[in-house]
């Protein structure tokens, strides 16, 4: 889809944490099965993780390299090696670790200087706010990469502009966020993802620069949220590309769950979507950030899962200070909600099955994840022509 002249590099910049990192070198794979050279930069120790995978992606014929930069712990006040989210000895030096990851910036403009073919566009991760000052150094657009559903990002957005939130004092009241297609309600705690000043900085720089993007790319498909597809894509000016579920791009990911009654889930985006593809119904058990949002829209709109009741968050990091605070029996009655052999239990399984059945057929050819990432080639190939 490249032009002759220019053929299409795309660099990918996956967050050094294992749960971002995964759906990001899927996206490698899509986009080199189109024939679109594709590089990934991130640190040493991570390029390691999913080297057997990529390499045998290489033995195929595609198009991915990996180059991989020395992260500066000592510098960053960060222990020697822990440069992934899973390996800091304390989830406490969390914000130092994000903010810490700028200073990869300049060793990436002087490889930018020698890449070949010139890069075409960076898909970043969102966390990573920085590659937007390199994506502007070298004129190429920067979309960002969000390991959430098109449900989340609406509620984000539309709580962001109409500030709902803002009137509220209470961490336990409940508020209704605006400008959704369903009634959608949560308390002010189960919306926060930090108390921590400089994480909530830094959250609001990774949003404005977000804003900023040319797009977004989503793991999600068409079929799962029709109705927040379609509002997110307004918010966005249309630049929203839904490709996923992009775990799909590897044949043998999951094995048959015939046998399985459900899934226990914390409600992460990457746990709800590969039980989705597998057409099983879930437990909801969520922590912090976007997972009580998740939550709500498998266990209410989508109507395939049960809560065990979960109302508080924890603080991020502090999951084993703290714990989470539920009734056994209330644990009790959601398995029994769950595993029962009701009406409204055989329903929920027959959602999740259809539900399975659309995912697969979105990635197929003719499917609408396999339109989008061509939608997404040929804006990018546009993009280039008129620079």
């Amino acid at each position: 889809m490249a032009s002759q002249s220019q053929p299409l590099h795309f660099i990918l910049f996956p967050l050094m944490a294992q749960g971002h990192m995964i759906p990001m070198i899927d996206i490698a794979k899509l986009l080199a099965q189109r024939g679109v050279s594709v590089t990934v930069i991130t640190t040493t120790h991570n390029a390691a993780r999913f080297e057997t995978s990529l390499a045998r992606a290489v033995e195929s014929g595609l198009q991915i390299q990996v180059i991989s930069l020395q992260f500066p712990c000592e510098e960053a006040g960060i222990p020697e090696g822990c440069d992934n989210l899973d390996k800091l000895p304390s989830l406490e030096l969390g914000t130092k670790f994000f903010s810490s990851t700028s200073m990869l910036q300049q060793p990436v403009e002087e490889l930018f200087e020698k890449l070949a073919p010139r890069p075409s566009c960076i898909i970043s991760d969102m966390t990573l706010a920085w590659t937007a000052d390199i994506a502007l150094k070298f004129h190429i657009p920067r979309i960002s990469f969000i390991g959430v559903c098109c449900f989340s990002l609406l509620c984000w957005h539309n709580l962001r502009v109409h500030k709902v939130h803002e009137r509220i004092s209470s961490e336990s009241e409940y508020l209704v966020v605006p400008g959704l297609p369903d009634l959608v309600e949560f308390t002010k705690s189960q919306l926060s993802f930090s108390r921590d000043s400089r994480m909530e900085e830094l959250c609001e720089q990774t949003v404005a620069t977000d804003l900023a993007s040319y797009g977004v790319i989503v793991n999600s498909f068409e079929e799962l949220e029709p109705a927040y597809v379609k509002e997110y894509k307004k918010a966005r000016e249309d630049k929203v590309w839904c490709i996923g579920p992009v775990s799909l791009c590897n044949k043998d990911h999951l094995d048959k769950a015939e046998r399985v009654g459900g899934f226990l889930t914390h409600c992460s985006w990457n746990s709800i979507i590969e039980a989705i593809c597998a057409g099983v119904p879930m437990l909801t058990w969520p922590l912090f950030a976007d997972q009580f949002l998740n939550e709500k829209l498998v266990v209410h709109i989508l109507k395939i899962a049960v809560s065990v009741g979960v109302e508080d968050p924890v603080l991020w990091g502090e999951e084993e200070k703290i714990g989470v605070l539920v009734k056994k029996e209330d644990v009790v009655g959601a398995i029994d909600r769950l595993m029962d052999e009701g009406e409204e239990t055989e329903e929920r399984r027959k959602r999740a099955r259809e539900l399975g059945e659309m995912a697969k057929s979105s990635v197929d050819d003719g499917g609408s994840s396999q339109l989008n990432l061509t939608l997404l080639i040929q804006d990018i190939c546009n993009n280039g022509e008129s620079t």
